[in-house]
């Protein structure tokens, strides 16, 4: 009997494809799951402009803002010893 659904499984009649038709199609099945697929994809496309970021960052504005920040982070810590 021929299901009115084209080419999908006789025995099931659920538009389910069964595993040696999905292989002959070249898809692969669903639990074929490729782990990282997206970030590894994210990475290679922003590659390029990974050294121009870098290089951006040497800015006069970055440098002292940076040199800032770690020396008020540290200067509780130096407070706190001072004190003792």
């Amino acid at each position: 009997m021929m299901s009115s659904l084209g080419d999908t499984n006789a025995a099931t009649g659920f538009g389910l494809q069964s595993i040696s038709q999905s292989s002959v199609n070249g898809k692969k099945p669903w639990w074929h799951v490729a782990l990282f697929r997206g970030m590894v994809s994210d990475v290679k496309r922003r590659a390029p402009y990974y050294w121009s970021d870098y290089a951006d960052a040497w800015d006069y504005r970055v440098v002292p803002s940076t040199g800032e920040i770690l020396f008020f982070g540290h200067l509780k810590q130096v407070d706190f010893n001072d004190r003792m």
